[in-house]
């Protein structure tokens, strides 16, 4: 199936067809078809282009599902194929979230030790940095992350972000956007791959880490399970100053 056969389907069988969208912004519909099930994500022009080509670059390595195709017009639209198993989201995975947190952990240390030396995408703190310089001045405030970490003002945010930023470090290739419904797992938590892998590039790993730890605290409505994650992904090598950075970030880094 390509992209053109997958908004034909659409049109003659709404019947299988099911809205998944997530937060992003993005239109995700999951299409039942008679040879398999396929996901079309549809959004703004050029917004999907990197996504593409990051599941084109991780597909081979057995992180992401495969790309079937790419158009880009008035809209993007993007054509994949499903992962195995379920995103870390799913009632099942979060019925035992102690499992899941050390789950979380081991995959994101598993994907970090890569390594991923040819990887042609970058995530670094100097892009992030940009992000943050263009939404201070357009006043753009992720509200939720700001009460996450418990300060609301965009400007003192703004000054403790770049007091902290010669902290941050290109040391890995990071996720991007490390959330539950990103990361899938089969049912005995053994990791099966990653979506939305547009914002994947050479970074810093607390980047992935705060969020890590922010996901299972907004989805267990807990923070009882974040020091599980830590451990799991190794403490030791965490460190809390640039955890406390990438927070910050997050805030201004929509």
């Amino acid at each position: 199936m390509d992209v053109a056969s997958a908004y034909a389907f659409e049109a003659r069988h709404p019947e299988k067809v099911r809205d998944v969208s997530g937060s992003s912004g993005a239109l995700t519909a999951r299409l039942d078809a008679d040879d398999g099930c396929y996901y079309l994500k549809s959004g703004e022009a050029g917004s999907l282009r990197r996504e593409y080509e990051a599941l084109r670059f991780f597909h081979p390595l057995g992180l992401a599902p495969e790309a079937l195709g790419y158009e880009s017009g008035e809209r993007d639209c993007l054509l994949m194929r499903p992962l195995p198993g379920s995103p870390a989201v799913s009632s099942q995975l979060m019925s035992h979230p102690d499992r899941l947190a050390r789950a979380l952990g081991r995959a994101l240390r598993d994907f970090h030790d890569r390594g991923i030396g040819d990887c042609p995408f970058s995530n670094s703190a100097a892009d992030m940095l940009a992000r943050v310089e263009r939404n201070h001045r357009a006043r753009e405030l992720d509200e939720v992350m700001a009460r996450a970490i418990g300060e609301t003002d965009i400007d003192r945010i703004y000054e403790r972000i770049r007091a902290g930023a010669r902290l941050l470090e290109d040391d890995v290739v990071v996720h991007g956007d490390f959330c539950l419904p990103n990361v899938f797992f089969d049912g005995e938590y053994r990791f099966t791959g990653f979506i939305d892998l547009g914002m994947a590039g050479r970074g810093d790993r607390h980047y992935d880490l705060y969020w890590g730890r922010w996901t299972l605290r907004y989805n267990l409505g807990t923070d009882a399970y974040g020091d599980a994650f830590f451990d799991a992904y190794g403490a030791a090598d965490i460190d809390p100053a640039r955890i406390e950075v990438a927070g910050l970030v997050s805030c201004l880094d929509g």
